[in-house]
């Protein structure tokens, strides 16, 4: 019941494109889908809006949310593989964290109230807002390309559980999550946004 309605919601949304529902859709797609390509954090975008705009169940704008930036990730993908930017060796082992750790989200989200996902989404927009005023106001010095800190396949396996879990508990796509942990662990930023995009 719960996956026919939010695949009902994603092709109301997306195939059609009226009401509501598509003006939402179109909006924060579009706008969320370039700044996940450009710095890997528009995923926060997709769900709000497809809440507030399209007025549809907050659990169902986390799914639909998590399924449209599928195709951004990809082209993405392509883009940064194609420049080379890709460490693919730490992109193996976080998606070996990742998989499980979405299947356990998804699960989750079909279970807890829509509120509580509102709550967890503007909880983790909170963190990620703090995280980069700290790094803009210079207290966390950014790492050069040259230099990548060695993350254990233990450490990255577990960051990978964290951030499938959190992307697909709140629909807003891996990179929100993956890009500010890797900065403050010392990943350079094109690395941070390549590697999140591919996972």
């Amino acid at each position: 019941g719960g996956a026919r309605g939010r695949g009902h919601c994603l092709a109301w949304g997306a195939g059609r494109g009226h009401g509501a529902v598509g003006r939402a859709w179109r909006l924060g797609a579009g706008r969320g889908g370039g700044l996940r390509g450009r710095g890997g954090v528009g995923g926060g975008l997709l769900a709000p809006a497809l809440v507030t705009v399209g007025g549809i169940l907050r659990n169902q704008a986390a799914a639909t949310s998590t399924w449209a930036f599928l195709f951004t990730g990809v082209v993405g993908t392509l883009v940064y593989a194609r420049r080379g930017s890709i460490p693919w060796p730490m992109v193996a082992r976080l998606a070996v964290g990742v998989v499980p750790g979405a299947v356990l989200g998804a699960r989750t989200n079909a279970v807890l109230p829509g509120g509580v996902v509102l709550v967890v989404l503007g909880v983790l927009a909170l963190l990620v807002g703090v995280q980069q005023l700290v790094v803009r106001r210079g207290h966390v010095k950014l790492p050069d390309q040259a230099s990548q800190p060695a993350l254990s396949t233990v450490r990255l396996i577990l960051i990978g559980s964290a951030v499938g879990f959190g992307s697909a508990l709140t629909g807003t796509g891996g990179p929100v999550l993956l890009v500010p942990i890797l900065l403050t662990l010392g990943v350079a930023p094109i690395t941070a946004v390549a590697v999140s995009q591919a996972v």
